[in-house]
């Protein structure tokens, strides 16, 4: 766990991307949360915020858990940011509503598109003052992107990004760590493209460690300094990724799979957010 502003954010996260069937979901995060993993993500573009919030009262009962050992993070699409002109909470409360929660642990700007930005960041910093939001943060962003938020009156606490030996996203990545923002990854394992299923480097990691090509991602992520936000329809898969505990990578294995970085990726800005 990260602790931010006495939040605990997992070291770990599942993303919940296509998964809108809520026997599947169920069964995906009950095994998760068998496994050590209590992070969920979804979004309103994902179709799945209130399967989610369903499954998460069944995991309270059937489980016995509370609902403070479970992390949810929602975010702000950008049809919420235009229809509202940034004024973002009503779609806040409603969220909570379907959701049937209290409070979302993580909210985070879906894309930061340039007309509504610094606007919905504002209406962000008021949502979280009146504890709907745990911790608040963006997604899909560069550094260009946070200057433009640093005057405010609270920085972003979160970063959610791509990232993965194909993308290794280097500068954003440093300047999280150099101003105590928490770096999310998502697409963590690249979708498993040819060119890291083949690595070499990737091939020869999982050997050294007796690991799988995933495991050995997973857990550069996590020594370089960012959380996964992994998916996976698989139980088995779950297992494993949640199986990276018990051994670290070395600097210079790190090194070696920084140096994979083709500046390649999966989703492309121009699609998910014009005038990036």
């Amino acid at each position: 766990m990260i602790s931010y502003n006495k939040v605990k954010i997992p070291i770990i996260i599942l993303g919940t991307y296509k998964h809108k069937k809520y026997s599947l979901l169920k069964e995906i995060v009950f095994s998760s949360i068998e496994n050590g993993i209590t992070g969920f993500d979804t979004a309103p573009s994902y179709g799945t915020e209130k399967i989610l919030g369903r499954i998460i009262h069944d995991c309270l009962i059937e489980l016995q858990i509370q609902r403070k050992d479970l992390f949810v993070s929602t975010k702000i699409d950008a049809y919420q940011m235009q229809d509202s002109n940034g004024n973002v909470e009503f779609y806040v409360d409603k969220v909570l509503k379907e959701m049937k929660l209290d409070y979302i642990d993580q909210l985070l700007i879906h894309w930061p598109i340039p007309e509504y930005f610094e606007k919905t960041w504002e209406s962000f910093i008021s949502i979280f003052k009146s504890g709907k939001a745990k911790v608040i943060g963006v997604c899909n962003v560069r550094k260009r992107h946070l200057l433009k938020l640093f005057n405010s009156e609270l920085f972003p606490m979160i970063v959610q990004n791509e990232r993965h030996p194909l993308y290794n996203d280097r500068m954003t990545l440093e300047f999280c760590k150099n101003n105590n923002i928490v770096y999310e990854a998502y697409s963590p394992v690249g979708q498993m493209m040819k060119q890291i299923r083949n690595s070499q480097t990737l091939k020869h990691l999982a050997l050294k460690y007796d690991r799988n090509i995933g495991q050995i991602i997973l857990r550069w992520h996590i020594d370089s300094g960012s959380t996964p936000v992994f998916m996976s329809s698989k139980i088995d898969r779950i297992k494993e990724y949640a199986n990276i505990f018990n051994f670290s990578l070395t600097k210079e294995d790190i090194v070696s799979i920084d140096m994979l970085n083709k500046n390649y990726k999966i989703f492309l800005e121009s699609e998910g957010c014009p005038n990036f």
